[in-house]
């Protein structure tokens, strides 16, 4: 069976190790980036089946970061996670690809039960 791989995109770095912790629980392969463009890196150099990612990043915004995913990794599925409750933003998200939203602070369960859901959608071959 594939392994499946994740790219955590998220600048604070205790939060960033228990996105990455709750991932490897649940077996999935996981690595982290801090920023925008170290993302983007990753992405240029590794597939990934999963993205956890924040808006809030020290170099910029993390929808810059979605408007990426079309060119460098279409099929990979995009989990938003952010402080902000704007419906607007939200509905931006979507738009950009993203296939779920959970807003922080968030409880491991309902972040852990959001990524099965993703896990789902990933083929087998």
């Amino acid at each position: 069976m594939k392994r499946i791989n994740a790219l955590v995109v998220e600048d604070e770095p205790v939060i960033q190790q228990e996105l990455i912790r709750i991932l490897q629980e649940m077996e999935i392969a996981a690595s982290g980036a801090a920023s925008v463009e170290e993302a983007r890196q990753e992405l240029e150099q590794a597939c990934f089946d999963i993205a956890v990612v924040d808006l809030g990043l020290r170099d910029g915004s993390g929808l810059t970061l979605l408007e990426s995913f079309p060119r460098l990794a279409p099929d990979t599925l995009i989990l938003v996670v952010s402080s902000t409750m704007d419906f607007s933003v939200r509905t931006r998200c979507y738009a950009l690809g993203a296939r779920d939203f959970i807003a922080k602070p968030f409880r491991p369960q309902e972040l852990t039960r959001r990524l099965q859901r993703l896990v789902a959608l990933i083929p087998r071959p």
